[in-house]
């Protein structure tokens, strides 16, 4: 069903109606952008506007990959991203010197679906499993089962992001609010993107 209405939608809500690759809050700007799994064209939400519309990714940030994952920012607004094997980072904008890395490390995902932060730590996901990434010595420290990090953790993970203590979980066509304070989900998550996430409500 989700198919046939994206057809017939105006271009503006793919981010609606598609499994997102990677979405993330410009720390700058505090803009929202979505990237898309099936197209990987950057889309940007025009707040005046209240819609979304095709964006260029060499504007914003312009040496990372379109296939990039990631989009987490830290408690230090840097915002990290990972593609292959390459970890990228960028702080005011700009991207840090030394960056894009190589992770060599045997333990590393390639290719991580999504990033997620806790406790000063950065994860990742792939394989139903959070890997995490020590980014100073590029290791992976440890593995862990999701749910021992975070409670009621998604089965999958397309992709998430970071804003004001709350970390959003998006999995196929629904996500979930996770509240860093509190350590838990908020109850009555997860919820479908179409009809709740206020970035695709129509009204």
């Amino acid at each position: 069903a989700i198919a046939k209405t994206t057809k017939s939608i105006n271009v503006d809500f793919l981010p609606c109606f598609s499994k997102i690759q990677s979405f993330f809050i410009d720390p700058v700007s505090a803009t929202n952008y979505a990237i898309l799994e099936d197209n990987s064209v950057l889309y940007k939400y025009d707040l005046d506007g209240k819609s979304w519309k095709k964006d260029s990714l060499k504007n914003l940030y312009s040496n990372l990959p379109l296939k990039a994952r990631g989009g987490i920012t830290d408690d230090n607004g840097t915002i990290w991203f990972f593609n292959t094997n390459q970890i990228y980072a960028f702080k005011n904008g700009q991207s840090i010197p030394d960056f894009p890395k190589t992770i060599t490390d045997f333990l590393y995902p390639l290719n991580p679906l999504a990033a997620v932060f806790k406790n000063h730590k950065l994860y990742l996901f792939k394989n139903k499993l959070l890997y995490e990434l020590n980014i100073e010595k590029l290791k992976i420290d440890k593995i862990h089962r999701p749910q021992y990090i975070f409670e009621n953790f998604p089965l999958h993970l397309n992709a998430a992001f970071r804003h004001n203590g709350l970390q959003y979980f998006y999995s196929n066509q629904n996500y979930s609010i996770y509240d860093e304070k509190n350590s838990k989900i908020l109850d009555g998550y997860p919820k479908a993107i179409i009809t709740d996430w206020s970035l695709c409500r129509s009204s």
